[in-house]
């Protein structure tokens, strides 16, 4: 037979990764253990108005949807419903144009919501 070309994994790379994994964590404890981290001042909660706080980039249409609506619908009922329709996509059984219309429809959905909440 032809010969073949084999990649080894094991032991040969595992060690070698693992090696580099010691190392690395070695290295990182030691500089944690030498440095200090650049820490600020802590906050102060009384100059800082309510209106220029966001959310992380990821949870800011959810933010704005806190404005309008109640917390348990706004916060956990709509992204969980967005998150179960991508999710049960595959076993809805729809044909491969709706589910790209249904995943672009939550897509932009989502994307909208988030830059209406920086905007706003």
């Amino acid at each position: 037979m032809g010969e073949t070309n084999k990649i080894k994994s094991f032991p040969d790379l595992v060690r070698k990764e693992g090696l580099a994994l010691l190392v690395s964590t070695a290295l990182l404890l030691a500089c944690a253990a030498m440095f200090d981290a650049p820490l600020q001042a802590p906050a102060d909660l009384s100059g800082i108005p309510s209106a220029d706080v966001k959310a992380p980039w990821i949870f800011v249409g959810v933010q704005f949807l806190l404005k309008f609506s109640h917390p348990l619908v706004a916060g956990v009922m709509i992204p969980l419903t967005g998150l179960m329709v991508c999710a049960l996509m595959p076993f809805l059984g729809l044909r491969a144009t709706s589910r790209a219309l249904l995943f672009f429809t939550v897509l932009v959905t989502s994307t909208f919501l988030t830059v209406l909440g920086y905007v706003r």
